[in-house]
């Protein structure tokens, strides 16, 4: 995710995490981490001379009347991820569908599972057949083999893909 004049309290943010110490790719991960992603995989450098800057580490502000403030023109922050095997829900197997009669299977269900956990979309996923009892993740129900066909995921990559920048 690209973020071009990223700013912190509604100040750009300065390319150092306090003054002059710890530079770049320290401060371009400080911001990512802040606004909910991975490392900040790419950045770049401007120079400010008319906005004041904001340090990620102690909140200390440059301003471009006393000093050069450096901030950053752009940083691309990694997207947190992360992938659950055999997920569970409500100590059983999470259910390939949302909910009973076939409603919501796969992307719907997974993604269901993804919110519930604190992330935005699932990216991939395996769903099975299986002979075990599931919990559908939409209605709460319980899916009983000896009754209708069940499903599970062997694994769920969930993606925090839409994080709000600090104003």
């Amino acid at each position: 995710m690209i973020f071009d004049e990223p700013t912190h309290h509604q100040k750009l943010v300065a390319y150092c995490l306090s003054f002059e110490k710890d530079c770049g790719q320290a401060a371009a991960d400080a911001y990512c981490k802040e606004i909910g992603y991975g490392k900040a995989v790419e950045f770049e450098k401007m120079r400010s001379h008319d906005k004041e800057t904001l340090t990620m580490e102690s909140h200390a502000t440059c301003s471009p009347k006393h000093n050069t403030c450096d901030a950053f023109d752009s940083i691309t922050c990694q997207v947190r991820t992360q992938t659950f095997y055999n997920p569970m829900e409500h100590g059983r197997a999470l259910d390939g569908c949302a909910e009973t009669k076939g409603i919501g299977c796969g992307q719907d269900a997974a993604n269901l599972f993804c919110k519930d956990n604190g992330y935005d979309a699932a990216t991939a996923f395996v769903r099975v057949d299986t002979l075990e009892e599931t919990m559908h993740i939409g209605d709460e129900s319980v899916c009983d083999p000896d009754w209708s066909p069940c499903s599970r995921f062997e694994y769920i990559t969930c993606a925090a893909v839409h994080a709000t920048p600090v104003p």
